[in-house]
């Protein structure tokens, strides 16, 4: 069984994810996932100096916006993380309404270890 998938079947997340940012920037339904939870988070990647969109689901936290690097499970940081904790200035773009993405808001972002109980 596929540890990504929970299938026999493995799965291209560079693929996935491509789907998911433009069915996510038409401002239709993204297959499989709730509009309403998915962000985009464009990182500048900590060696080549590029922009890096990741789609990812997050959860709120009264005025915070909280995002979970597990990395499907694996044992190191998605690269992500580590673009954002070498370039913590980072946009990200929601959708505001069913019909169409929100605008990009650029904030200061953290990206604190979870350790203990928190990291369960």
């Amino acid at each position: 069984m596929d540890a990504v998938t929970g299938q026999g079947i493995p799965m291209d997340v560079r693929e996935v994810n491509k789907r998911v940012i433009e069915q996510f920037r038409a401002g239709g339904a993204v297959d499989g996932m709730h509009r309403e939870r998915l962000l985009l988070l464009t990182t500048t990647g900590r060696r080549s100096g590029r922009a890096r969109t990741t789609p990812m689901m997050f959860h709120r936290d009264g005025d915070r916006v909280l995002v979970i690097a597990s990395n499907i499970g694996a044992a190191g940081h998605p690269d992500w993380y580590l673009n954002l904790v070498a370039h913590p200035e980072a946009p990200w773009r929601w959708a505001t309404s069913p019909a169409r993405p929100g605008p990009p808001r650029r904030t200061r972002s953290r990206a604190p270890n979870a350790s203990g109980c928190g990291r369960c």
